[in-house]
C-alpha cells in the first residue's frame, strides 16, 4: 500500500511515524511547510518531499493518507483526499467546528471511502479491560466516569514547530478542542451511547493567553451516565502532566492512575496495567487503521464520531462566548 503523509510538521506526525515503521509501511511522500520537519522522513522511508498537500496530492498516486494539517486549514486538506477516493485518516479535531466535520462525513459517505479518527484512547489498556469484561458479562455497562487530564504549558508547541497552536484564527481553540475532544468521545465510547453536554466552563487564568487554557465539561447520556472531563495546560513541567480517571457501573469501580488501574468489584479487588499517556497509542493506532483500511474492516472511529464530539466542543465554545 503506498502511503503519504501531509503535513508532517505537526507534533502527532513523528507518533504516527512509529506505527508507520512498526507496520514495514511504503512511505513514498510527505509534504511539509517547513522542509526540515520532513528530513527523519526521507532518512527512515526515502521518501519524496513536497511543499504542501496540494502538489503532492497532484502528482503522487497513492492509496492511502494520513491527513494532518493546522486547525484552520484540517478540513480543506482532507477534503481533497476524499475528493480523491484516498483511504484515510484525518487528524482530530477535523477542522476549526462541526459544520466542517459534517462536510467531510457527507463527502465519505458519497465517495465510500475509508475514513479514521485517531481516537486513541480507544486502544488503550484502560478502554480494552473494561470492554472487554463488559463484553464478558463480567461487568455491567458504565455509568458515571471522570477524566483528569492536565498537561504542561502551551509553550511546548512552538518548540514542535506547531507555534500556529497558539494563534486562535489558525488553532480554533485552546485545550478544549486539542485535548478535550478525547475524553468526550471515549465516555461516549465505554457507554456505547451518544454523549451530551451538560455544562462547561472555560478559564483563561493560568496563562492569560487569548485561549482557554483551563477546562471543566459536564456530559450526560439519554441512560442517565454522567462524567466530568477536565482538562488543561496547568502542568509547571512542559514534559509532565496530571492524569486521573475513575469510570465505574452499578457495583464496581475502575480508578486508574500511575499507570495501574485497580478495579473492585464488591470485596474483591484487581489490578492491572494501564497506561494513561497518549503517545504510544498512536502507532498502535496506525497499526489498526493500516490493518482494517486493508481488511475492509471498520475504523478505530469515524468521521461521525469525531462529528458528535465536535458539536459538544461548539456547544461548549458557545456558552463561553455567552458568558463573556
Amino acid at each position: 500500500m503506498k502511503i503519504a503523509v501531509l503535513e508532517v510538521g505537526h507534533w502527532h506526525a513523528p507518533l504516527a511515524r512509529i506505527g508507520l515503521e512498526q507496520a514495514h509501511a511504503e512511505v513514498v511522500a510527505v509534504s511539509a511547510r517547513d522542509p526540515a520537519a520532513a528530513s527523519s522522513w526521507v532518512e527512515r522511508f526515502g521518501c519524496r518531499v513536497y511543499a504542501d498537500a496540494a502538489a503532492l496530492l497532484a502528482r503522487e498516486r497513492v492509496e492511502f493518507a494520513f491527513v494532518f494539517d493546522r486547525h484552520r486549514d484540517l478540513a480543506a486538506t482532507a477534503r481533497a483526499v476524499l475528493e480523491r477516493g484516498i483511504a484515510c485518516s484525518i487528524e482530530k479535531p477535523g477542522g476549526m467546528a462541526a459544520g466542517e466535520v459534517a462536510s467531510l462525513v457527507t463527502l465519505s459517505r458519497q465517495r465510500g471511502v475509508f475514513a479514521s479518527v485517531p481516537f486513541v484512547n480507544r486502544l488503550s489498556p484502560l478502554a480494552r479491560g473494561l470492554r472487554e469484561r463488559i463484553a464478558s458479562g463480567g461487568l455491567s455497562g458504565p455509568s458515571y466516569a471522570s477524566f483528569v487530564d492536565l498537561a504542561g504549558s502551551p509553550a511546548r508547541y512552538p518548540a514542535m514547530g506547531c507555534a500556529w497552536m497558539l494563534d486562535p484564527a489558525l488553532a480554533g481553540g485552546g485545550c478544549l478542542i486539542n485535548l478535550g475532544v478525547h475524553f468526550i468521545d471515549l465516555f461516549a465510547f465505554l457507554t456505547q451511547r451518544p454523549a451530551r453536554l451538560a455544562g462547561a466552563t472555560l478559564s483563561r487564568a493560568v496563562h492569560g493567553g487569548p485561549m482557554e487554557d483551563h477546562a471543566r465539561l459536564l456530559l450526560d447520556n439519554d441512560r442517565g451516565g454522567a462524567a466530568l472531563v477536565e482538562i488543561g495546560y496547568c502542568y509547571p513541567d512542559d514534559d509532565g502532566r496530571h492524569q486521573a480517571y475513575a469510570v465505574l457501573g452499578p457495583g464496581w469501580f475502575a480508578d486508574a492512575r500511575d499507570d495501574i488501574c485497580h478495579l473492585t468489584r464488591g470485596a474483591t479487588r484487581e489490578s492491572f496495567a494501564a497506561p494513561l499517556d497518549a503517545a504510544p497509542f498512536y502507532a498502535d493506532y496506525v497499526v489498526a487503521t493500516l490493518r482494517a483500511a486493508s481488511r475492509g474492516e471498520a475504523p478505530v472511529a469515524t468521521l461521525e464520531d469525531l462529528h458528535a464530539v465536535m458539536t459538544i466542543v461548539d456547544q461548549a465554545y458557545a456558552r463561553d462566548r455567552a458568558s463573556a
